[in-house]
């Protein structure tokens, strides 16, 4: 899936993207990446619901969700890869 926005459709919004990933490295990368120069609001953790969960606001004010769930019940570390 692909979408091209531009900063001036977000930047009136009260805008929130949310992702979900299916390997734990890739919501790393994705929340250390563009978490940078931005405001951390719920570091990337395991959650009590079995996930790893963070939020952070971009650089440019857009708000992140970031979601892992990973199939098992062991959970997952990101740093395990």
């Amino acid at each position: 899936m692909h979408i091209e926005l531009t900063f001036d459709d977000l930047k009136d919004l009260e805008t929130i993207i949310a992702m979900g990933f299916k390997e734990g490295f890739e919501a790393e990368r994705l929340f250390a990446t563009l978490s940078e120069g931005g405001v951390v609001e719920m570091p990337l953790q395991l959650m009590f619901w079995g996930a790893w969960y963070g939020s952070f606001s971009d650089r440019f004010g857009i708000n992140w969700m970031v979601n892992y769930q990973p199939s098992g019940s062991r959970g997952y570390s990101p740093a395990e890869t």
